[in-house]
């Protein structure tokens, strides 16, 4: 049987120009054309591959479930866990060069997945394995002596989640500060009682 040829751009490249699309032209106003153009597709071989807009959004978030626990890596052993814990949220709202109306976007995107059922399920799982991954850190941060042994892992990990989507929200709007800083002093807050002083 004949081999088929490789494909000239992957799902990955994809994946990243429909972010950086929906972060530029919002979760309502991106088109199959824009995400081609910026991937360095046709449209014709992105439908192709996809379908449609809501297919190529699915396999999106598909892959943002299987990554969710990626965006969170395992650190040397004399790393900082708590310091890697505030670099993950801040990559995964769109890093320290993200502006606010990109993590404006992203953020609504969510909202607007979680309201059509099969993209909840995929929404949610994506969530579910970065919380997973939260609780990790700050399991690590038990060990290191960061967090109190005392520490209430798992609700504490459901608080940071909660607060770093806060955080985020809440700097689309006043940008006070920078997205790190907004973010790194909403957390430490949460972090508060339990950091070992």
């Amino acid at each position: 049987a004949a081999m088929s040829r490789p494909r000239s751009v992957s799902d990955r490249r994809v994946f990243e120009a429909l972010r950086g699309t929906i972060g530029a032209a919002g979760p309502a106003g991106w088109t199959l054309r824009q995400v081609a153009d910026r991937a360095g597709l046709s449209p014709p071989t992105l439908v192709q591959r996809f379908g449609s807009k809501r297919a190529l959004l699915a396999a999106y978030l598909d892959d943002l479930a299987d990554r969710a626990a990626d965006a969170f890596p395992p650190g040397e052993p004399d790393d900082d866990p708590l310091d890697r814990l505030h670099a993950a949220l801040l990559d995964d709202l769109g890093g320290a060069e993200a502006d606010p109306a990109s993590v404006g976007h992203w953020l609504a995107l969510r909202q607007i997945a979680a309201a059509d059922p099969e993209l909840r399920l995929r929404v949610r799982r994506a969530a579910r394995r970065r919380r997973k991954a939260i609780r990790k850190l700050l399991n690590e941060a038990v060990v290191a002596g960061q967090l109190r042994r005392s520490t209430r892992v798992r609700r504490l990990a459901r608080a940071v989640e909660v607060t770093a989507e806060g955080a985020a929200a809440g700097w689309t709007i006043h940008r006070t500060r920078s997205l790190r800083q907004s973010l790194r002093r909403e957390i430490q807050r949460v972090l508060g009682p339990w950091l070992r002083r």
